[in-house]
């Protein structure tokens, strides 16, 4: 190439020149011919930044006439701004890099204009660089163009860019019948040479059929004929080749453009095998969503930029009974309810014109006539370059779904007509807490309307001092979603606080998640009042009954000491008639006196838990020792009972507890066995577990319904008529408070007229 460019400058007179031409200067003018006919602007700048070549093109294009340019320096030419933004591409050339970019060209007396620019450079036969071809494509009108010539910028870009990319100059060789038999490169591009893996001399001067044995069969060859006998070109969007060279050889896909020039055959040629894999991907990816599309269980639909259908799957031809080609386009609104048409269509138009996604609902018309309810939902469409390509859509029935809606609606309707006569005060709120519904009864009660109550304004009916506990358990059953349940004051229209029971229950969906709150306040400030009186008579009974046990248990212990004394002079009076009576009658005697001293301990220890004052004292206890005492001291109850009393403990269990409240808590329980024991057998165990010493009182007596055996522990709670077995029901009270302080518990099972089985659990 440079020898060409030096040939011209020695015809053009320059002396000292014409010593570098490598070939007859005929072939030189014919290369120059075919670079002065080509459509983009061609120069050649020396390792000085000089012109030394440009062609026609360049000269009318650019508005740069030859003579005035030539051997004058880019920067002289082109100005300091213009150099200034083309030097680093200079530089790169130079270096010996070959660089292609696009940029913005003032020219002298028109417009600018965008070209797409490759600087190649030219090595001497030493390896340095003596300058660089610079090629310039006018890209202006692609730029115009590109969104509505898309497909006649292909051929440009085959025609034009083509030559940016690989460019050959190939001179027809005649046969001995006169008739072309091959073609000898004459000229052919860095890019060309780089496609082949072949050096530049391997090319030039060497016939096609040498460089390519294959061409015959490719039919290149015949293309090449074909172009020069009918001096029509061939432009291929994508041909198929596998030839020689690194890039050849795994088979290619090329566009090309071959034209005849003058006396050759030019030839601009592109590897577009990645677009033409990646299309045919598409392809693939298209026809497998189409096949995937028409097995999908929903109506699916596809259009283009214009809003126009291209596409719809099977299952909406199916269903709708339309003609495919009826359907395309915008027919498919034909399958619409006629009242829906309009609607659906200036919604669809808007959102086309927005580029926007798509969703509607309308009835579709079934094959057989019958309409339903459907959704229809879309995305737009972008291709890699972010230009709008359409809607991708579905159609789903709905049918079902709307008439559960409309069976909700109802459903609600109903709830409210039933929620606004409620006595109470209604309300209901959001799963995040907001209050978005109060009922009549609450506006009547409060006087505010209930726009002012929703969110969180409902505080405002509420005691101040009360409050912060109400909005600790409602933000705790909101983050839990327990249910809440609180009694708290309500300021009604008349500026009063009245009490009311608050419950408030969730409503969740069927994978459990709260979708709404219900909550009911009932006016419980007369049941307040009464519990509140209620309180005070039981705080002045227990008052009393402390007073009263004190007053009772002072003539106890000298009664129990006269009755002693008298018990032992009557017998020694024995075997007096006078004196036996007088034993039985102090027996009795002391019998009760003791039963009433057993009730006045009991009152006074109820007095004690009541006051806070009750405790144990902690000692080293063998809990064995004490169960035999309580057993044998029970004995004789239990004989007059008519029950036989049996006992199964270890010979020592000891635990740290309070002997004196251990002993009450089994005479309490072995006394009950007795008294409702029916005179049937009464067990009692002692036995050990890990961690915990366990006392069984076992009777077969008269029972306990199991649906009282949750308050028979209760103060003052009998499971049995107090006229047929009298006592005041604290025996189980005391025995549960005196198990709970030492750590342990208590528990009883029944059933009526089984018996019933008492566990006490203490902590070893």
């Amino acid at each position: 190439m440079s020898a060409f460019f030096e040939g011209r400058s020695g015809v053009e007179g320059v002396p000292g020149r014409s010593r570098g031409l490598s070939g007859p200067v005929t072939e030189l003018e014919r290369l120059r011919l075919v670079l002065d006919t080509m459509p983009a602007a061609l120069l050649y700048v020396d390792a000085d930044e000089r012109y030394v070549f440009s062609n026609r093109f360049y000269e009318t294009h650019y508005f740069r006439p030859r003579p005035p340019i030539q051997g004058r320096t880019l920067r002289e030419v082109m100005g300091e701004e213009t150099y200034a933004r083309l030097r680093p591409h200079v530089r790169a050339a130079l270096e010996g890099r070959t660089v292609s970019f696009d940029a913005e060209v003032e020219r002298q007396g028109g417009p600018p204009i965008h070209v797409r620019a490759t600087y190649t450079p030219d090595f001497g036969p030493d390896g340095r660089v003596r300058g660089f071809v610079a090629l310039l494509q006018d890209i202006t009108a692609e730029r115009t163009l590109e969104q509505t010539l898309r497909r006649s910028e292909g051929r440009f870009r085959h025609a034009v860019d083509g030559m940016l990319d690989a460019f050959g100059l190939l001179i027809p060789v005649l046969g001995p019948d006169g008739k072309v038999a091959d073609f000898r490169v004459e000229y052919v591009n860095a890019v060309g040479q780089r496609y082949a893996g072949l050096p530049r001399e391997r090319y030039e001067g060497h016939l096609i059929t040498e460089i390519f044995p294959n061409a015959e069969e490719s039919g290149f060859l015949g293309m090449y004929r074909q172009v020069w006998e009918t001096g029509a070109p061939i432009v291929e969007d994508e041909y198929p080749y596998q030839g020689p060279g690194e890039l050849y050889g795994a088979g290619v896909w090329l566009a090309l453009q071959i034209t005849r020039v003058d006396e050759g055959v030019a030839i601009a040629w592109r590897d577009v095998t990645e677009q033409v894999v990646a299309r045919k991907k598409v392809e693939e990816s298209e026809a497998r969503f189409r096949n995937m599309a028409d097995h999908a269980p929903v109506m699916l639909w596809v259009t283009d930029p214009s809003g126009a259908c291209v596409y719809l799957n099977r299952q909406w031809f199916e269903y709708t009974g339309q003609p495919r080609n009826a359907a395309l386009g915008v027919g498919w609104m034909g399958a619409l309810h006629p009242d829906d048409v309009e609607r659906v269509r200036a919604n669809f138009r808007a959102a086309n014109e927005m580029q926007v996604p798509f969703r509607t609902e309308y009835r579709l018309r079934q094959w057989d006539g019958v309409y339903r309810w459907f959704i229809d939902s879309a995305m737009p469409r972008f291709d890699g370059a972010g230009e709008f390509v359409g809607y991708i859509g579905s159609v789903i029935d709905i049918e079902d779904r709307r008439r559960a809606e409309q069976a909700l609606r109802e459903s609600e309707r109903q709830f409210r007509a039933v929620v606004e006569n409620l006595p109470g005060l209604a309300w209901s709120a959001l799963p995040d807490g907001h209050f978005d519904y109060f009922n009549r009864r609450w506006a009547e009660y409060t006087g505010r309307a209930p726009e002012t109550m929703e969110g969180w304004g409902w505080q405002a009916v509420h005691d101040p001092e009360v409050l912060p506990r109400v909005l600790e358990r409602w933000t705790h059953s909101l983050a839990t979603g327990d249910s809440f349940e609180m009694e708290f004051p309500l300021r009604g229209a008349d500026g009063m606080f009245r009490w009311f029971l608050g419950r408030v229950q969730p409503l969740r969906d069927s994978e459990g998640r709260i979708v709404r709150w219900f909550g009911v306040a009932t006016n419980v400030d007369e049941q307040q009042r009464q519990a509140a009186a209620l309180r005070d008579a039981l705080a002045a009974r227990d008052t009393f009954l402390s007073v009263a046990s004190h007053e009772l248990r002072t003539p106890l212990t000298p009664l129990s000491l006269k009755l002693e004394m008298l018990a032992r002079e009557a017998r020694a009076a024995l075997p007096s008639p006078l004196a036996q009576r007088v034993l039985g009658y102090t027996d009795a005697t002391r019998r009760q006196v003791s039963r009433l001293s057993s009730l006045v301990s009991d009152l006074l220890d109820v007095s004690r838990i009541a006051a806070g004052r009750f405790t144990v004292v902690r000692e080293p206890v063998d809990l064995a020792a004490v169960v035999r005492e309580v057993v044998a001291r029970a004995e004789p109850q239990a004989q007059r009972a008519g029950s036989r009393l049996s006992l199964d403990a270890p010979e020592s269990l000891e635990i740290e507890s309070d002997r004196l409240r251990f002993d009450q808590v089994v005479t309490n329980l072995v006394d009950n066995a007795i008294k409702y024991g029916d005179g049937k057998p009464i067990q009692v165990r002692l036995s050990s577990e890990p961690g915990w010493a366990v006392l069984t009182v076992i009777d077969e007596g008269i029972g306990i319904d199991p649906g009282k055996l949750d308050v028979i522990f209760g103060r003052y709670e009998r499971a049995v008529s107090e006229r047929h077995y009298g006592g005041l029901g604290l025996g189980l009270y005391i025995s549960r408070t005196v198990v709970e302080a030492m750590g342990g518990t208590v528990s009883a099972e029944s059933e009526r007229g089984a018996g019933s089985t008492f566990e006490v659990r203490l902590p070893l």
